[in-house]
C-alpha cells in the first residue's frame, strides 16, 4: 500500500456502469484503504432500466413520461448506492444528465471538470473515449473524462 491513501475516481456513463466493469478493481482499492469515489452522469432509466422501456412501449394515456423517468432514475440511484457500498464506495456522485443523448457536450465536459477539481483523484478509470458498439454515450463519456 502507498504511503498515503490514494484517490481513485470512476466516471460512468450509467449507473451499473460504476461497478459493473471495474468493480473488482475499485473493491481492491477500498479494502487497500484508499478513497474511492464514484462520477455517475446520467441516471440511467431510459437506456438501463428495462421496466420501465417495457411500461413505455405498452403506455396509454395515463404514462406520464417525465413522472415515470424520475420514478425510474431514482431506483436505479437506489440500486447503484448499495451496489458500490457492497464494494465499500460511499462517495458517489450523480450528474443526472439525460441518458439518451448520445453527443459530446460542453456542459458534460465542465460538469465532470468540476468533480475533478473537487475530487483530485490520483486515479481515474473511465469508458475507452472510442469504444464501438454498444452504448454511444460510453464513448462520449470517455472523451469528455479524457
Amino acid at each position: 500500500m502507498a504511503s498515503k491513501p490514494l484517490r481513485v475516481l470512476v466516471v460512468a456513463a450509467h449507473p451499473a456502469d460504476a461497478f459493473d466493469q471495474a468493480g473488482g478493481t475499485l473493491a481492491h482499492h477500498a479494502a487497500e484503504g484508499d478513497k474511492v469515489s464514484a462520477l455517475i452522469v446520467t441516471g440511467g432509466a431510459r437506456s438501463h432500466d428495462w421496466q420501465w422501456q417495457d411500461r413505455h412501449r405498452k403506455a396509454d394515456k395515463s404514462f406520464n413520461l417525465e413522472k415515470e423517468t424520475e420514478k425510474a432514475s431514482g431506483s436505479k440511484t437506489d440500486e447503484v448506492t448499495e451496489a458500490c457500498g457492497l464494494l465499500g464506495i460511499n462517495d458517489l456522485h450523480f450528474l443526472g444528465l439525460e441518458d439518451d443523448a448520445e453527443l459530446l457536450t460542453q456542459d458534460m465536459i465542465f460538469q465532470i471538470a468540476e468533480k475533478f477539481q473537487e475530487i483530485r483523484p490520483n486515479i481515474v478509470i473511465t469508458h475507452h473515449p472510442y469504444e464501438e458498439g454498444g452504448f454511444k454515450l460510453h464513448a462520449s463519456v470517455g472523451r469528455a473524462t479524457m
